[in-house]
């Protein structure tokens, strides 16, 4: 937050780095941070651009679906699989803020089917497969994981 208050003084905020500060900060738990670092962004004092993934990320981990369905419509077309797995798993994350866990399931099985090394993705489906009680099929994408470190 500190370098984020210099950054504001100095007149120039960076947008990027305040959804980057958030979702750090959210992984740390501290959900409180990241809401005060998106604020700028939020009151639309500040505009994002080239990360509306991330930024629906963010909102939906806070537990604002709306701001992240926002955010998600305002993404270009993914030309790429890292792109499109990138947007799956960011949909996931927004399905979990609703309280929708088949679809944040599909989300991240069709992100992972796109992109195997995305690794939030991988993790968000072991976790959600771990709380359906479908201990077997998590523990084979774990070993899956693990074993495409060693290939690369």
């Amino acid at each position: 937050a500190e370098a984020q208050r210099v950054l504001a003084a100095a007149g120039t905020p960076r947008p990027g780095y305040m959804v980057r500060m958030g979702a750090w900060q959210l992984q740390l738990g501290d959900q409180a941070a990241a809401r005060q670092l998106l604020e700028p962004i939020s009151s639309g004092k500040v505009r994002v651009r080239g990360e509306a993934t991330l930024l629906a990320r963010v909102y939906a981990g806070l537990g604002d679906a709306k701001k992240a369905h926002e955010e998600l419509k305002k993404q270009p077309v993914q030309h790429t699989p890292a792109e499109l797995a990138d947007f799956l798993f960011a949909s996931g994350k927004v399905w979990e803020a609703e309280k929708e866990s088949k679809r944040a399931q599909k989300a991240y099985e069709a992100a992972h089917r796109e992109n195997p090394y995305l690794y939030e993705a991988r993790q968000s489906l072991v976790r959600l497969l771990y709380e359906d009680g479908k201990n077997s099929q998590a523990e084979r994408l774990l070993t899956e994981g693990l074993e495409l470190g060693f290939k690369l």
